[in-house]
């Protein structure tokens, strides 16, 4: 009986060892803790939004008085003082131009005025300082609506003589929608009027008088 002990209590210690083996072997089925791996995506190109180029500012082609004083005629020297573009009918986009004898430009004797468009004389104005220009030059010039016709009438105000005694010798142009019109003898009722304001003044009180 006590052999029979003995057998049981070294079969016992034998399998002792292998029991405390398998509670202390790691569980290879569990799982191991997940790392997260960030791979930096090297040389690869930024993406680039095109932006639009600011275009360049583009010429209108509009005719400006710097433009309207680059006309030339081969007889004759511009004056830029009474040069002038204009834009209205019938002659829009174009220039008032005046001119006058080279040799004299203190005053500027010998004076003529033209209307230009695109390099080119469009209209002559008639009876300019009442049919003799040779001692005359342009004083001052504007652009208005004298009879209230709703179309701009040109004043010209114009001088001839010597420098120190000269006299007047105005001129006012009527636009009728195709051109400019004027009447002589209407003109000469002017002579005592040395400024813009004081012819214009005297058309507007005297319409019919201009009519040619």
């Amino acid at each position: 009986m006590t052999k029979f002990r003995y057998i049981l209590l070294a079969l016992g210690l034998l399998t002792l060892p292998a029991c405390t083996l398998q509670m202390n072997r790691p569980n290879s089925n569990a799982e191991a803790p997940k790392t997260e791996r960030t791979i930096a995506n090297v040389g690869a190109k930024e993406e680039v939004t095109p932006v639009p180029a600011t275009p360049l500012p583009q010429k209108s082609g509009k005719t400006d008085d710097a433009s309207c004083a680059a006309i030339r005629r081969d007889d004759l020297m511009i004056d830029r003082k009474q040069t002038f573009a204009i834009d209205f009918p019938p002659f829009e986009n174009s220039c008032f131009v005046t001119f006058h004898d080279p040799e004299f430009d203190n005053p500027p004797l010998g004076s003529q005025f033209f209307i230009y468009r695109n390099g080119q004389e469009v209209f002559n104005f008639p009876e300019q300082f009442g049919g003799g220009n040779t001692t005359c030059w342009v004083d001052a010039v504007a652009f208005e609506d004298v009879n209230n016709d709703q179309l701009k009438d040109v004043i010209v105000v114009g001088k001839c003589g010597a420098k120190s005694g000269a006299y007047n010798e105005n001129m006012v142009y009527l636009n009728n929608g195709t051109e400019f019109t004027t009447n002589a003898e209407a003109n000469a009722e002017t002579l005592d009027f040395s400024k813009i304001g004081q012819i214009r003044d005297f058309v507007r009180k005297n319409p019919k008088l201009f009519i040619p």
